[in-house]
């Protein structure tokens, strides 16, 4: 299929859902972390998946809102600056103050 320029996505939010036989088949792989389950998901990638020191470190290095992108070449940690109004927009914080651009 990459001969042809064809690509497949996978959006999951369980990263147990996906086998690791196909999971070792992925290039890329972007994370982004909710905080409370962080150190799960870390866990498991480094038992299951056996991702190396490295790996592991670069990933517990991740900052909250940080996607961290793993591909052949290790980890890079990115983030999008977003205005306040998109921050409103996307909380699930039921007692945040919702401020007005």
């Amino acid at each position: 299929a990459r001969k042809y320029n064809v690509h497949m996505l996978f959006v999951l939010q369980n990263i147990e859902d996906i086998p690791y036989t196909i999971f070792k088949n992925i290039n890329t792989r972007m994370f982004l972390f909710p905080p409370k389950q962080k150190e799960g998901i870390i866990h498991y990638i480094e038992e299951e998946i056996k991702a190396s020191k490295e790996i592991i470190r670069a990933m517990n290095e991740t900052k909250p809102f940080q996607f961290a992108i793993w591909y052949d070449k290790g980890i890079v940690h990115t983030s999008f600056e977003m205005s306040q109004q998109e921050l409103n927009l996307f909380t699930t914080n039921p007692n945040a103050t919702k401020e007005e651009d």
